[in-house]
């Protein structure tokens, strides 16, 4: 005969609670791996992305043309490469070294911290117009 789970003392429930729910785990996971290689499911990562057109039509508004806001390209460049060639370590990032802006910015300087890179060059892009 087939004992019912109130039958069963505590310890016992809770290990076929936990069989039950490995069993219910290993189930998904092997239908999820199904799909995916039947390809009825695809990961955002693996799904093809369509280039954007954009209209260049010449009987367009000048409020639709492409515009850029930076203002001779060649000085930045040559301020960029000026200020990597005078430091060993420059990090381009949102804030500074002593406070950055973003968890990113943050993590980057902890890196260089922990592998004894103390003294580099931290370059604001928020602030600094060039």
């Amino acid at each position: 005969a087939i004992c019912s789970p109130k039958m069963l003392s505590k310890s016992s429930q809770n290990a076929l609670r936990y069989l039950n729910a490995c069993k219910s785990a290993q189930v998904a996971q092997q239908r999820w791996f199904f799909t995916l290689q039947n390809q009825r499911i695809q990961p955002f990562a693996l799904q093809k992305v369509q280039a954007r057109q954009f209209s260049i039509d010449d009987d367009s508004h000048s409020d639709f043309s492409p515009q850029s806001k930076i203002a001779g390209s060649a000085d930045i460049t040559q301020h960029i490469d000026q200020t990597i060639k005078d430091n060993d370590v420059v990090v381009f990032m949102k804030g500074t070294k002593k406070m950055p802006n973003c968890g990113f910015s943050q993590y980057v300087v902890a890196c260089l911290r922990v592998y004894g890179v103390k003294d580099f060059k931290d370059v604001n892009v928020l602030a600094d117009e060039q």
